[in-house]
């Protein structure tokens, strides 16, 4: 591979993760929300009383910035979280406001500050944990406390750091092919570099300079020791570094279990169907009064508005098709809780597996994900369909005839096939996840 083959090959890189960077900001958006918590709602005595400290918060910060947290008194100690976490919130926004919206820009220098700013992540995290802060916690508070800390390094590890480190490769290999040919002719080989290293550093600082590059002493001296290799094979080291899995010891994510996953993944579209039959169904039930109509009437002709009127839930009852017979009660609140759980959960799946595209996460993050929604997915699924398919048989029943006829035929015959497909790989699905755990 030649340099410039290389070149356009890491700038694409840069490229394809750059569309993840909406990504990033949404999972530092659930940083930013779980660390409010903890100075609201948990850790309240780990921080100075001050019931307006949001207003101190910088939202328009540009810049990452690390704050004095040497205070020893015992209200020092609170000045200090608190000053911890000002720093992590405004960083949260500098990195929003201009680091993420510029990623074709940023420097090493930038992915150092980036980097120190996460791990301080990290260290306000075991600053807050400290015994004196958990033994005023009720049993209770103490696990949710533990239990947002965990997604909190799980979202770093797995998203964030991710994410960062694989532009810092790319950034460092950039820098690298723009300033091997120069050391090459500069230099020649590590062992010319060794016999007389103070004039070269003095002579690759003007060359660096000339260029107009940061000098990065460390990562010179890596380069000066690849400078016996040949150009197309140490270009073509770099490109394969990028196409590798980045856990070559782990097993590649079953065919099988990914299939499964994206099916379910697929249902999104019947889902949203379903949702809208069942909002039919609600508004059939409870039509509008006179009144309530001409209100809509005029307030639609003279505010383009409509009100929406408070409806009550409505219970369906219904008799499950297989198994014991057994009457089962639902309602259509709580179906359309369900489906809309249901719908979001597939949504954040669907934002998790293009990030994880773009990133080119390892495959055993990934296979992860796919038993994660194949978990979640499987009884949601079965308990949607099962509802549904109880609320088609209770709006058949005799009694309901007359709201049955509001909904058209078409409605009706669309709401029948969704549930056949549903239903279709539903058993599709089953039998192909008995398949794989068997094997």
């Amino acid at each position: 591979m030649q340099v410039h083959e290389l070149a356009g090959f890491l700038k694409n890189e840069k490229e394809q993760l750059s569309k993840a960077a909406e990504f990033i900001s949404m999972f530092y958006q659930q940083i930013y929300s779980s660390i409010c918590n903890f100075r609201e709602n948990l850790f309240t005595s780990a921080f100075p009383s001050n019931q307006d400290w949001k207003f101190e918060i910088k939202r328009t910060s540009d810049s990452i910035s690390f704050p004095d947290i040497n205070l020893q008194s015992i209200q020092g100690k609170l000045q200090n979280n608190s000053n911890l976490l000002f720093a992590i919130v405004n960083n949260i926004h500098a990195i929003e406001n201009n680091y993420l919206p510029r990623i074709d820009e940023l420097s090493l220098q930038d992915m150092e500050l980036v980097q120190k700013f996460n791990k301080s992540i990290v260290e306000f995290l075991n600053q807050i944990f400290i015994k004196e802060n958990t033994i005023v916690l009720t049993k209770q508070r103490l696990e949710i406390a533990k239990s947002i800390k965990t997604g909190i390094i799980n979202n770093m590890q797995n998203n964030i750091l991710n994410f960062w480190n694989r532009l810092q490769d790319i950034l460092q290999d950039e820098y690298i092919i723009k300033l091997r040919p120069a050391l090459k002719t500069l230099i020649g080989s590590q062992k010319e570099y060794m016999a007389d290293p103070f004039n070269y550093d003095r002579l690759i600082k003007h060359k660096v300079a000339e260029l107009g590059v940061h000098y990065d002493h460390e990562l010179l001296l890596g380069m000066i020791a690849d400078l016996s290799k040949e150009n197309e094979k140490f270009y073509d080291e770099i490109k394969i570094k990028y196409e590798k899995p980045q856990e070559t010891n782990k097993p590649r994510v079953s065919y099988r279990l990914k299939e499964i996953a994206m099916r379910y993944l697929g249902q999104g579209q019947n889902i949203s169907s379903l949702e809208n039959f069942v909002y039919l169904v609600y508004d059939v039930f409870q039509p509008l009064s006179f009144f309530q109509r001409l209100i809509n009437t005029l307030r639609k002709l003279f505010t383009g508005k409509t009100v929406n009127f408070p409806k009550k839930d409505i219970i369906f009852t219904y008799t499950l098709e297989r198994g014991p017979i057994d009457k089962k009660k639902s309602s259509i609140e709580q179906l359309i809780k369900e489906i809309k759980t249901l719908k979001e959960f597939l949504s954040r799946f669907k934002k998790t597996y293009e990030f994880y595209k773009y990133t080119k996460v390892s495959h055993l993050a990934k296979q992860n994900e796919f038993e994660n929604i194949i978990d979640n997915s499987v009884s949601s699924l079965e308990s949607i369909y099962i509802q549904c398919q109880g609320l088609k048989n209770w709006l058949s029943a005799k009694e309901n005839g007359k709201y049955l006829k509001k909904i058209s035929f078409k409605d009706q015959e669309d709401f029948n096939n969704i549930l056949l497909s549903i239903n279709y790989n539903n058993i599709i699905n089953k039998q192909a996840l008995r398949e794989y755990q068997h094997k």
